[in-house]
C-alpha cells in the first residue's frame, strides 16, 4: 500500500519522535497517549484535512518534521468511551498465541485503568506513556467486559489486569470484587498490585477469584527502596507477604538488581528478603534505565551508562542486558548476580514444596503445565548464560 500513512506509536515515540521520522518509512508518530490521537489522525486522513491542529502528534511535511503540541492525558469518562480490546482478540488474534508465565492459558489482559500517582524513578510507562494522572474506566464498565470474555472467548482461561497499579483505589477494587460476585462471573482474574494491601482485601480479591497478584517488591534494602522513590519499606514488604499468605493469595514477586546505592553487600540483602518472602514465583531483573526516566536523567548525569542506545538494551536472545555500571559494582556483576538469584531460587530443594503448592490448589493441572512450561523457558535461558 504505497499511499498508506504509516503512523508510529509506543514509549519510544514520546522520546524519539524526531529521530523516528528522520528514517525512511514513518510519516507520522503519535506522542504519548495515543487511542484519540489515532481516531482523529484516521478522519482527518479520510477527509484530507490538515495535520496542523491535531495536537500529540510530529509528521512530515515536505522536508521538514513538525512537532504539534502535547496532548491532553484522558480522563476516566474517556476510557469508557474506548472499545472493548477483547474484541480486538477475538475479531483479529488467535489468543492461544499470547501468555503469560504466571497466568492460566490461554489469557487476555486489559487496563483497567491509566496513570500511576506513585513516583519510582524508573517505571517507565508513567514517565513516557501514561503519565502520573491516575484515571480509571468505570467498575460497570470493567464487569461488562470480562462477561463480554466468558460469553464469547470460552476457551479463555483467564483475565489479567494490566494496569501499572490496579489497587490504587481501595475502594474501587472492593466494588469490582463485590460486582464480580453479585454478576456470579467465573473466569478468574489476576492483577498488578503495590505491597500496600492489607490481609483484609487480599482476602476480598480471593474471594472474588484472584488467583495472583503481581508486585513489585524491587530490593531487600531499604535505602535503595528510597533511593527509587518506592514508597514502601522492607519490613512493608515482609508484612504484605506474610498477609498473602494468611488470605491464601498467591503472589509473583518482582526484584531489581543494580537499583542506585546497590553493593554486594545489599544484593546479599535482596536474597535473604526473597527467601523470607516465599513467593509463588519470582522475576529478577537486571535495572534497566529507559530514556524519559527519572532513572536514566541520573544515570546519565553520573556517566554510569554502558549505552545510552536503546537498541543495545537487548541481547540477541532477547534478554535484557545490563547496561548500568557503578564503581563498586559492575554491569556483569549486575548480570552474574542476576542469574545466581534465579537459580538459587528454582533450581532448589526449597522450591519443591512451592511447586507442590501450585499444582495441588485450584486449576492445578493448569498450574502444572505452567510450571513446566516455565521450567522448558528458564532452563533454556539458564544454558545460554
Amino acid at each position: 500500500y504505497p499511499n498508506a500513512k504509516t503512523v508510529l506509536v509506543g514509549a519510544p515515540a514520546s522520546q524519539f519522535a524526531h529521530k523516528i521520522l528522520l528514517s525512511p518509512g514513518i510519516d507520522i508518530v503519535a506522542r504519548w497517549e495515543f487511542d484519540f490521537t489515532l481516531r482523529e489522525l484516521a478522519e482527518a486522513i479520510d477527509k484530507g484535512s490538515s495535520l496542523q491542529p491535531m495536537r500529540g502528534i510530529s509528521y512530515k511535511e515536505s522536508a521538514e518534521i513538525i512537532h504539534n503540541p502535547d496532548r491532553e492525558f484522558s480522563d476516566s469518562e474517556d476510557l469508557d468511551k474506548i472499545p472493548f480490546v477483547s474484541e480486538v482478540y477475538k475479531k483479529h488474534l488467535k489468543v492461544r498465541d499470547y501468555l503469560l508465565n504466571y497466568a492460566l492459558h490461554p489469557e487476555v489482559q486489559i487496563f483497567t485503568g491509566r496513570g500511576c500517582p506513585f513516583q519510582c524513578t524508573f517505571c517507565s510507562w508513567p514517565q513516557t506513556l501514561m503519565g502520573r494522572k491516575h484515571r480509571v474506566r468505570s467498575v460497570p464498565n470493567l464487569l461488562d467486559e470480562i462477561e463480554w470474555v466468558e460469553e464469547n472467548l470460552p476457551e479463555v482461561r483467564q483475565v489479567f489486569l494490566e494496569d501499572d497499579t490496579f489497587t490504587i483505589d481501595k475502594r474501587r477494587v472492593l466494588e469490582f470484587c463485590q460486582g464480580y460476585i453479585e454478576r456470579h462471573l467465573r473466569i478468574p482474574w489476576g492483577a498488578q498490585a503495590r505491597a500496600d494491601l492489607s490481609c483484609e482485601m487480599m482476602k476480598a480479591m480471593r474471594e472474588a477469584n484472584c488467583l495472583m497478584i503481581d508486585v513489585g517488591y524491587e530490593s531487600g534494602n531499604d535505602a535503595i527502596l528510597k533511593n527509587v522513590k518506592k514508597g514502601i519499606t522492607v519490613e512493608r514488604i515482609r508484612q504484605f507477604a506474610l498477609d498473602a499468605k494468611r488470605a491464601g493469595l498467591p503472589i509473583h514477586g518482582n526484584w531489581i538488581i543494580g537499583l542506585p546505592g546497590e553493593t554486594k553487600e545489599t544484593i546479599e540483602m535482596t536474597k535473604k528478603l526473597i527467601k523470607e518472602t516465599n513467593a509463588d514465583a519470582i522475576t529478577v531483573a537486571v535495572t534497566t534505565p529507559f530514556p524519559g526516566t527519572e532513572l536514566y536523567e541520573w544515570a546519565k548525569a553520573n556517566e554510569y551508562l554502558i549505552t545510552d542506545d536503546p537498541n543495545e538494551y537487548l541481547d540477541k536472545q532477547g534478554h535484557q542486558k545490563s547496561i548500568i555500571s557503578y564503581p563498586e559494582l559492575s554491569s556483569e556483576e549486575v548480570r552474574i548476580s542476576v542469574d545466581e538469584i534465579l537459580k538459587s531460587y528454582y533450581l532448589s530443594p526449597a522450591y519443591i514444596p512451592i511447586a507442590f503448592r501450585r499444582v495441588f490448589r485450584r486449576h492445578g493441572w493448569d498450574e502444572l503445565k505452567i510450571l513446566w512450561r516455565s521450567a522448558k523457558a528458564f532452563l533454556k535461558y539458564i544454558s545460554s548464560r
